[in-house]
């Protein structure tokens, strides 16, 4: 007996110390070949233990026997706990790579769309409306749909109408959330945002502003000043790519608005959307707490055109640019541009 005890100590702690891959082949061989008991110089291989009538001197040991038949049912019973755990560590795995998959497939839109989503669903499952959320995050409402179908595709959500009352949304991979913030948070942080300036000549990559979002259509950024400063410490900005101008909130130390700045500006970005560069087109719009409003630097406009530092079509469309911006702040819209930064 003290052999058998020898090699079940022994096959312990190798299950110890083996993957799942090596217990499945470890306990198969014990089992089929390995697992020998002497007692009174009579040998009881494998199977036979369900069989074998083990006794000395007419009596039959039960005890040692049953001892022996739970030990290899034992075994017999880890084998299959090793191939359930196997099959589950594949099928694991590969969802995982689905869900990938799936999530590396969607446009950066799409992903964006997605992040609104998940944002608006409590816990696993919830109603979502998805044209007020469309209308919240500014994003059309079949580029959110696109996305959730690929998902649903994929089996990681599930999603049906409720009519008036909504969609539906449950999510069946509890993880979707952790793969989608790593997916954005990636992308994220391979952008980068310079601010180029005409008066004085440079480019500023500005590596310290923190992107808290980022679309087709604008990128929301919060920043502590470059250069310290006695009247205002920090603030949040929001640069509009397509209506062409920056609207940032300019805050003290005690998050007290102070006004709001708006830069007109002509955004580059290359074909990786990687690299954001905000063109300063001189001019530049102030709204006040109190609602009066200020346009200040055209005289750097003047000196630019004298000075062939800036063509004459940006000119034109700083202008255009800057009394759409006059006629969206005196209509009274232009919290609809604030919303974004506010939200911050």
């Amino acid at each position: 007996m003290k052999e058998y005890t020898d090699r079940v100590a022994d096959f312990i702690e190798k299950v110890g110390e083996s993957s799942s891959y090596e217990l499945f082949s470890l306990i198969e061989s014990e089992i089929n070949s390995r697992i020998t008991v002497v007692i009174s110089n009579k040998k009881v291989y494998g199977s036979d233990l369900y069989t074998s009538r083990i006794k000395i001197d007419g009596v039959v040991l039960c005890s040692e026997y049953n001892v022996l038949k739970a030990n290899y049912s034992y075994l017999s019973f880890a084998v299959k706990i090793i191939k359930e755990k196997i099959l589950l560590e594949k099928m694991t795995a590969l969802y995982k790579n689905v869900v990938n998959s799936a999530v590396n497939g969607l446009t950066q839109k799409e992903l964006e769309g997605i992040c609104a989503v998940l944002d608006s669903v409590d816990k696993n499952s919830g109603n979502i409306i998805i044209s007020d959320i469309s209308k919240k995050y500014n994003i059309t409402r079949s580029i959110i749909i696109n996305g959730l179908k690929k998902l649903e595709c994929a089996g990681i959500i599930e999603m049906y109408s409720k009519g008036v009352g909504g969609t539906n949304i449950k999510l069946l991979y509890s993880g979707i959330r952790s793969v989608v913030s790593k997916k954005r948070g990636i992308w994220m942080e391979k952008v980068v945002l310079w601010r180029r300036r005409y008066i004085p000549n440079e480019l500023i990559c500005l590596k310290n502003d923190e992107i808290i979002s980022i679309d087709d259509e604008k990128v929301v950024t919060k920043w502590n000043v470059l250069t310290p400063r006695h009247d205002f410490t920090h603030g949040a900005s929001c640069y509009f790519i397509k209506d062409g101008f920056k609207v940032s909130k300019f805050l003290d130390d005690d998050n007290n608005l102070l006004y709001w700045y708006c830069d007109i500006i002509e955004t580059e970005i290359d074909d990786k959307k990687e690299n954001y560069t905000f063109n300063d087109l001189l001019i530049d719009v102030i709204v006040y707490s109190n609602g009066f409003v200020k346009v200040v630097d055209l005289d750097e406009v003047g000196k630019a055109l004298k000075e062939n530092i800036i063509t004459t079509d940006l000119i034109i469309k700083a202008t255009e640019r800057v009394d759409k911006l006059l006629n969206i702040i005196y209509n009274g819209k232009f919290n609809e541009y604030t919303k974004y930064i506010d939200e911050v």
